[in-house]
């Protein structure tokens, strides 16, 4: 920037913002990183496949949660289901 310009802010979709913010928290919460026993973890990962258009991933994710935590099935199922994962 030069001396006396004028830094004006990018004005951003909320869907950009929605996507980078995907990207951050899947780089930030690799399954390791997540940690098998932190469901809101979990959701964070689900949510971020689906708003990055990889419902498999989404899925495998619900999988792999229900499968570290059975005791959280349920509300991970009704977290799914607002995402438009299937549970079954």
């Amino acid at each position: 920037m030069l001396r006396g310009e004028v830094h004006r802010p990018m004005k951003l979709g909320v869907r950009v913002l929605c996507v980078v913010a995907s990207v951050l928290a899947i780089g930030a919460s690799s399954l390791t990183a997540v940690g098998p026993a932190n469901v809101d973890g979990w959701v964070m990962l689900m949510r971020s496949r689906t708003q990055l258009g990889e419902p498999d991933k989404a899925k495998a994710a619900l999988r792999a949660a229900r499968g570290a935590n059975p005791g959280a099935a349920a509300r991970l199922n009704a977290e799914a289901a607002t995402l438009g994962i299937p549970t079954s």
